[in-house]
């Protein structure tokens, strides 16, 4: 217990941190898809709106009902507080996540934490955004499938506390994200393979009764053809037309990161690569059995990898195309923080743990120092002019049609400008779309 609560205090001056660099952080990046979370969540509080049956989008529900209750939490008297309270709302979020994390996994969910937290703001990992709401209960899966390959037991009466966390993030995951369903259909399978009867019955237990209750405020019906059917009609079509020659891009994906190491993100995944290979490397001097059970994780680490990551093929550009690769940098990190502390824990020999222990603290560190870089271009930062030059344009626009706006009139802002709606106090026009994807123009 005293080593969980030295931990924990570690874990909050960390967050003390973040806090501080990034507020001087927190106007950057005017992100369109966070626009269309917090956008349609106002509207449903200011005029009734319902999603899905008023507002249509190809979204899960969650990032924006998230939206919703933000707005019922959290009071903002102008736009600039608006995004400063937001990127607040998502630290405070990411603490939460992150404190059951290290109650869980100790120091092995510290180190995940320090190295996620620091390199996703790379990854808009502080925007509200679907990504970024699935973090933790990723990098929850991650430490439990870890321990479930190598045969850890978990710490006692955690077994049905473990239930029914995950079935509540098999629930969070797949309200928020639908691409992860693959990922998510594998997992439980092997969950199910795995767990006692009374631990599936916890987990069913966590993923109907919230499923239940989301349906009391959306229509299921409407959810299914919006999200489900137009996604798999209309949306993976089209993304498939433009990446059709690029599979052999994502099946070697992480090793892709060393061709491009001007990249932060590009930095971050082959550090851990090269993080896996020493650690796995030191595991080969262990028993037969446990060189076997590693070599199996390792498998099956790089195959959820792979479903974890079905749209990015290069790390040509940080920010507004690598969000999506977030959840796959959660899982992925979780993991192999999970693989080093095994090993190490598994050495006997003092030459050989000595030896490991002093090189992966190389490598943790110098991690640490590639994903803090903006940190230090932090305390140089503007963020007044920040806000300026990434919100002021639809900002001023907002404000001149809020002055001369008259009751029952409707806005059509552009395809990718909807906080010019939410900063006028103006609805969408009459009609139900929220934003124009190169799909819409074929939806029925």
């Amino acid at each position: 217990m005293k080593t969980k609560i030295i931990l924990l205090f570690c874990l909050f001056l960390f967050f003390l941190g973040q806090f501080f660099f990034l507020s001087k952080r927190s106007q950057s990046f005017n992100f369109v898809d966070e626009n269309e979370h917090l956008t349609p969540a106002y509207f449903m509080i200011k005029q009734g709106k319902k999603l899905y049956a008023d507002l249509v989008t190809n979204h899960q529900p969650l990032p924006i009902l998230t939206a919703y209750w933000f707005y019922r939490l959290v009071s903002f008297p102008n736009a600039f507080m608006l995004i400063e309270r937001v990127r607040q709302f998502m630290l405070f979020f990411s603490f939460l996540g992150a404190f059951l994390l290290v109650w869980r996994f100790g120091k092995a969910g510290l180190l995940g934490v320090i190295f996620l937290e620091t390199v996703k703001f790379y990854f808009f990992g502080y925007h509200l955004l679907a990504e970024s709401l699935t973090v933790y209960p990723l990098m929850y899966y991650a430490g439990w499938f870890f321990e479930k390959t190598n045969k850890i037991s978990p710490p006692k009466g955690w077994e049905a506390k473990d239930s029914l966390l995950l079935g509540f993030s098999c629930f969070w995951l797949f309200f928020n994200l639908l691409p992860v369903w693959p990922f998510l259909a594998v997992l439980a399978f092997f969950y199910w393979q795995k767990e006692k009867q009374k631990q599936k019955r916890l987990f069913i237990l966590a993923f109907i009764l919230p499923t239940f209750l989301l349906f009391l405020f959306i229509k299921p019906t409407d959810w299914f053809e919006q999200t489900v059917i137009n996604n798999f009609r209309y949306f993976i079509p089209d993304e498939a037309r433009h990446k059709a020659g690029q599979f052999f891009l994502f099946v070697l994906y992480p090793l892709l990161a060393f061709f491009q190491l001007n990249q932060p993100i590009s930095r971050y995944y082959s550090l851990l690569v090269i993080l896996t290979v020493v650690s796995f490397l030191f595991g080969l001097i262990l028993k037969k059995e446990i060189k076997n059970q590693l070599t199996g994780f390792l498998f099956f680490l790089y195959f959820f990898g792979l479903l974890l990551n079905p749209r990015v093929s290069g790390f040509d550009i940080s920010f507004y195309t690598a969000f999506h690769l977030l959840p796959q940098t959660a899982f992925l990190t979780m993991s192999v923080v999970s693989f080093l502390f095994f090993v190490s824990k598994k050495l006997t020999s003092g030459f050989f743990k000595k030896s490991f222990v002093l090189t992966t603290a190389l490598i943790c560190l110098i991690i640490f120092l590639f994903n803090t870089g903006w940190w230090r271009e932090a305390l140089s930062f503007d963020k007044l002019n920040e806000h300026f030059i990434q919100y002021g344009e639809d900002e001023s626009i907002a404000m001149a049609l809020a002055a001369i706006k008259k009751e029952g009139d409707t806005l059509l802002a552009g395809p990718q400008r909807s906080f010019i709606n939410l900063f006028a106090d103006i609805p969408r026009l009459p009609g139900k779309l929220l934003i124009y994807l190169g799909f819409i123009s074929r939806l029925p």
